[in-house]
């Protein structure tokens, strides 16, 4: 009876096919294989990924401040660690189209220039510039009271007061097998309240979109819920 061995690696080595009758030895890469893993457990396969738009709450005319509060309901822990551990994400943007006004134009280039905002697994990131992540945790981080992680100030006199920021929670925690919670809270605040420099008008829009494994492995969709929209 013969023995194969397969080759030892730093990637995963998967036992070749062998004849019936044939001992396999592959044990020696058991434990490599399982490092690499845990390494890897969050880097995620672009191309098994997909966006798509969950959210949108747009306006009118406005001033001061408007807020978009929504959740994001997984139903399990659970089901919470299966998206982020496998490269989710929720995302966060915004637009003003077709302001004529100063206050307009202000947000027009915040929110342009902020990019997006993505919070997985472990970190908050975002796309653009001039903003500040003020808490860079990801769902694994986050607790029961609303925290301030992301926030950018419009720029140039008079508009360097307004600005955007996320809050985010999480509720209905109990913490079975690492998870945190299985609802995710948050708050989008749009400030112009430092000038009274005109209305923003046009049309001012938070959209909310999830980053999520699809194709061989597929992880089923959390509801996303406007609770108090623009």
């Amino acid at each position: 009876m013969g023995t194969l061995n397969t080759h030892q690696g730093s990637g995963l080595t998967p036992p070749t096919t062998v004849a019936t009758g044939q001992t396999i030895a592959y044990q020696s890469v058991i434990p490599s294989n399982i490092a690499t893993l845990d390494t890897n457990r969050l880097n995620a396969n672009v191309t098994q990924m997909s966006v798509t738009n969950a959210l949108t709450s747009s306006v009118g005319v406005w001033n001061g401040v408007i807020r978009h509060i929504f959740t994001v309901d997984f139903g399990t822990e659970n089901a919470a660690r299966y998206f982020f551990n496998s490269g989710g994400q929720i995302r966060w943007s915004g637009a003003n189209v077709g302001g004529t006004t100063g206050s307009a134009a202000a947000w027009a280039a915040l929110l342009t220039n902020m990019g997006t905002i993505k919070m997985g697994a472990t970190t908050t990131t975002y796309t653009g510039s001039g903003g500040t992540i003020t808490n860079n945790v990801g769902y694994y981080g986050l607790t029961g009271s609303l925290v301030q992680n992301f926030i950018h100030y419009g720029s140039g006199s008079p508009y360097s007061g307004i600005f955007y920021s996320i809050q985010v929670s999480r509720s209905n925690y109990v913490g079975a097998n690492g998870g945190n919670g299985s609802l995710i809270n948050c708050t989008v605040t749009f400030s112009d309240s430092s000038g009274g420099y005109g209305s923003v008008n046009g049309t001012t829009s938070s959209y909310i979109d999830q980053y999520k494994a699809g194709g061989v492995l597929t992880i089923a969709n959390p509801t996303f819920t406007t609770t108090t929209p623009l």
